[in-house]
């Protein structure tokens, strides 16, 4: 049976996404020894919580007007479905048990760019049922999201000469 999520639904999800990010990285942040690790998480969970700023203001408008947001449900529900189901799609069950999984810097940093995929490729199919205006905004956070994936691999990759 086909899932259908509204634009209001979407945006939840988004915000929902964002704090259990922050809950991931906050975890992982204050339960490493691994300073460039807890460095990294601590800037990434901050970041999360300006997302959902973001995500949070979006809502208010979509759940002002609805209508006025340009989607075709039936192309893109099942799409969605297959992203929130992943493993790295952090809810806030699953984003504290990957903070009591990450037994090491390594599947911490597995976790976060699993996560940050995950995330990035929702974000980038959101664009499309926001209003044009506030398309600008996502792309922003797609572009944030990019960036925190190169962080973390330069991290993974540093860790993995040095051990």
């Amino acid at each position: 049976m086909a899932v259908f999520y509204s634009a209001v639904e979407v945006i939840e999800m988004a915000i929902k996404t964002e704090e259990a990010g922050k809950t991931f990285y906050g975890g992982v942040a204050k339960n490493t020894d691994n300073a460039k690790l807890k460095e990294l998480f601590a800037f990434l969970a901050g970041e999360e919580e300006k997302h959902k700023q973001v995500f949070s203001d979006l809502y208010q408008t979509i759940k002002e007007s609805p209508a006025s947001v340009p989607y075709d449900w039936a192309e893109m529900s099942l799409y969605l479905k297959a992203i929130t189901d992943s493993k790295f799609f952090l809810g806030k069950d699953k984003a504290i048990n990957l903070v009591k999984e990450a037994k090491t810097p390594e599947q911490a940093l597995d976790f976060a760019l699993g996560f940050e995929r995950d995330t990035m490729l929702f974000y980038t199919e959101i664009m499309t049922i926001v209003s044009e205006k506030n398309r600008d905004l996502i792309a922003k956070i797609v572009a944030q999201e990019k960036s925190h994936i190169r962080q973390l691999q330069a991290l993974k990759e540093g860790l993995t000469k040095s051990g």
